[in-house]
């Protein structure tokens, strides 16, 4: 006769996807501020002030940090799903709900990295208002992934409304 261990682990999937999330964003803006470091180090000051001016002026700084942030809320937002199906132990209203939320962050992030932010920075570099796009394949999968992801959540849930 065996006994199954229903405890919880000591630290819950959604938990480590949180913290996973921190040190991405961590790791991201110390990226951010090094890009900015070497700017302003040839102008000669070091001064957060100054880093943040020069930001203003870098189109590309700013564009280069849409698309990794919108992975990272995805990224949190699944973590919101994890949970919400550890609380469950299994699918309810509650987990369709995040699954739709997810599958909107990773549309919304494979949308920016196709679209938005080469048009953008086509409009800075060129000056133009064409549009412009960025067919790789990462993006476009990623958009699809969260494209499924919100149907079937959007579907799963109102399945289960019907049904209580």
């Amino acid at each position: 006769m065996s006994t199954k261990n229903n405890a919880a682990p000591a630290l819950s999937m959604s938990a480590m996807t949180k913290i996973l999330v921190i040190v991405f964003t961590l790791n991201l803006i110390v990226e951010k501020i090094a890009q900015l470091s070497q700017a302003i180090g040839l102008a000669g000051t070091t001064d957060a002030r100054a880093m943040l001016m020069l930001s203003f002026r870098l189109p590309h700084f700013w564009t280069g940090i849409l698309v990794p942030v919108s992975y990272l809320v995805a990224l949190w937002s699944a973590s919101n799903l994890l949970r919400a199906y550890e609380r469950a132990r299994g699918f309810d209203l509650a987990v369709f709900q995040e699954m739709k939320t997810v599958g909107a962050n990773l549309m919304y992030a494979g949308i920016a990295a196709l679209f938005l932010v080469p048009t953008l920075e086509s409009w800075i570099n060129l000056g133009g208002r064409s549009f412009s796009v960025n067919f790789d394949i990462n993006p476009v999968a990623i958009g699809m992934i969260g494209v499924i992801l919100k149907l079937i959540g959007r579907r799963s849930a109102e399945t289960s409304e019907q049904t209580q």
